[in-house]
């Protein structure tokens, strides 16, 4: 998928760690099925992307991301492909990145995604709940989020995708009081056109309704061009 907003490009309500010390491992634990599988991590929740070089001290502190995720993949012989899994975290408070200038409380939460595949169609659909305050990349202010919506495969023939996506999400309840907790909803489509094997020409827009820190706002528009080359 080509989309471009948050919730339906990288899910920012996960309190997802900086870039820092940490591990991961993938396991198929059926062996007459190898399509499911359980990926885990553990990473640093006080790594400094600024930082040169890997700080074991933070890395010391024992304050972690953890993620468990439980999926399956379904590939049939006409090259068609659904998928579901569930995620588990928890990401405790920080100690030195950023610790007391923005929302740093411990918490947890889960996710329910899946996708399905029509011939040319492909429905997907994901929630997400979550109690931990800041953190992650950036700061995880969502309580909730939900996206779904649909994909068309070569349109008209075209190598690429027509697709349109729905999003909501809540801020977690008292996070900010001087921000109204406000419900945020969104739409976006775009069409990605094959151009040649190796680039993508992809046109888009996206309808943000009632945007949580512009409550001057209603609706806010955002049109958007993509164009991409592989090498």
């Amino acid at each position: 998928m080509g989309f471009t907003s948050s919730p339906l490009a990288f899910n920012e309500t996960i309190p997802y760690p900086t870039f820092g010390l940490g591990g991961s491992f993938r396991w198929q634990p059926v062996a007459s099925d190898p399509e499911v599988y359980v990926v885990g991590t553990l990473n640093d929740m006080n790594g400094d992307p600024a930082d040169l070089g890997l700080d074991w001290n933070t890395f010391g502190l024992g304050q972690y991301f953890y993620g468990l995720e439980i999926g399956k993949n379904w590939r049939r012989d006409n090259g068609e492909f659904d998928h579901f899994h569930i995620d588990v975290f928890y990401a405790s408070e920080r100690s030195t990145r950023s610790p007391d200038t923005s929302p740093n409380t411990a918490g947890g939460g889960f996710k329910v995604a899946g996708e399905k595949q029509v011939d040319r169609v492909v429905v997907f659909a994901s929630y997400t709940y979550n109690t931990a305050e800041g953190g992650g990349i950036g700061a995880t202010l969502s309580g909730q989020t939900a996206v779904g919506g649909l994909a068309y495969l070569r349109p008209f023939g075209v190598q690429g995708e027509v697709a349109v996506g729905f999003m909501w999400s809540q801020l977690i309840p008292g996070l900010l009081p001087t921000v109204e907790r406000r419900s945020q909803s969104g739409v976006e489509t775009y069409w990605n056109i094959g151009v040649t094997p190796d680039c993508t020409f992809s046109p888009g827009v996206q309808f943000i309704f009632n945007p949580v820190f512009n409550p001057n706002v209603n609706v806010a528009v955002v049109p958007n061009i993509k164009f991409r080359v592989t090498f």
